[in-house]
């Protein structure tokens, strides 16, 4: 039998989907987005999905519900479990997959939630954004059989990123003299934090380095000063040469330096 949902028009941003959890986004609304997003990428011819999802308290039944209806569509999902918004980036490209979600609502306050969609193409914002609430309410949907699969990609990525710490020429210093802390904030950074700083060269600490949806220590918008407070003082505290906050699902930044 056919289905169709009517999603609240307010959680289609120009952007991404995003929305209060419960109050104006879902699980039954994750599946059917799962659906309307799985029936472009099926009449598109595009088979392969990564998905990846924040450590906010309702993004895993969120991210269970969106592949729920990604594979009634005929997609291949590879899960790649809690990691930060850049390396469902990466995951995207390495692993030359057609389409990519993040399960996340980057930097707004823990009780919302919410989907980034791309292809190789780009991101989908605005008016592509509007046709997925537009499907959803038709019900006009592939009926496939998709699949599951599950992927553990951090040392991947953190391999790759290790290719962008130069060794300066001449006997210079570069990161082996420098002092960092880290504040992933307790969000999706805070996934992929220890084995990274382990990589570098330089002295490195961390703080608010535990996952927690809940965000206990300061929101996770570095680029509001007082949540870089917590940063600032364990520079202070510690003579680091600076300080590199995360938002809540690792794509923007805010640094703070010895002064």
């Amino acid at each position: 039998m056919k289905q169709s949902h009517c999603l609240n028009s307010e959680i289609l941003k120009a952007c991404d989907i995003r929305g209060i959890v419960e109050r104006e986004l879902n699980e039954r609304d994750a599946y059917f987005i799962g659906r309307s997003y799985g029936t472009v990428l099926a009449r598109k011819k595009l088979k392969r999905c990564v998905l990846g999802y924040d450590g906010r308290l309702s993004s895993l039944n969120l991210s269970e519900s969106f592949i729920r209806g990604l594979i009634e569509s005929g997609i291949h999902v590879i899960n790649l479990g809690l990691v930060p918004t850049p390396l469902v980036y990466f995951a995207l490209y390495h692993l030359n997959a057609d389409a990519a979600v993040i399960v996340t609502a980057s930097h707004n306050p823990p009780e919302y939630n919410g989907f980034k969609v791309l292809t190789q193409e780009g991101p989908f914002h605005g008016e592509t954004l509007r046709k997925l609430g537009v499907l959803c309410s038709q019900g006009d949907f592939t009926e496939a059989e998709g699949r599951l699969e599950s992927m553990n990609l951090i040392n991947e990525y953190i391999t790759y990123l290790g290719t962008f710490v130069d060794d300066p020429p001449g006997g210079q210093p570069g990161m082996k003299g420098l002092s960092v802390v880290w504040d992933p904030g307790n969000g999706a950074a805070a996934a992929v934090l220890a084995p990274f700083l382990a990589s570098l060269p330089g002295h490195h600490t961390s703080i608010c380095d535990e996952v927690d949806g809940r965000f206990p220590h300061h929101h996770p918008d570095p680029s509001l000063e007082q949540n870089m407070m917590h940063l600032r003082d364990a520079v202070a505290k510690t003579g680091a040469d600076l300080g590199i906050a995360f938002d809540g699902d690792g794509d923007r930044i805010g640094v703070v330096d010895s002064e």
